[in-house]
């Protein structure tokens, strides 16, 4: 009985996802290309979303790959955290197609 009511509770629950944009640019080239990776997580399942966005920034600033965007993204589009690596701004202001 308590396991329906906790699965019946978490059905109200938004869910959660990471994603991750990699910006590629090459000079003398007119168009930057962007790679974005998405990792979708259930409903109710912030910890592990969480968890999940805190390795990837970590790995990020272990590894300096630039310019990358990672966003945490309640339900469809309410972004909760999100962290640029490099000139990000500058690169969107660029020829970038979706």
């Amino acid at each position: 009985m308590k396991k329906a009511w906790i699965d019946f509770l978490n059905s109200f629950k938004p869910t959660y996802s990471v994603t991750v944009r990699l910006y590629h640019v090459i000079p003398n080239f007119p168009e930057v290309q962007s790679f974005q990776d998405r990792e979708e997580f259930g409903k109710g399942q912030y910890q592990k979303a969480k968890l999940y966005y805190d390795r990837v920034v970590r790995k990020n600033i272990e590894h300096k790959v630039m310019p990358v965007e990672v966003r945490l993204i309640k339900g469809k589009k309410t972004v909760m955290e999100s962290r640029n690596f490099g000139p990000v701004d500058t690169v969107k202001n660029l020829n970038v197609p979706v």
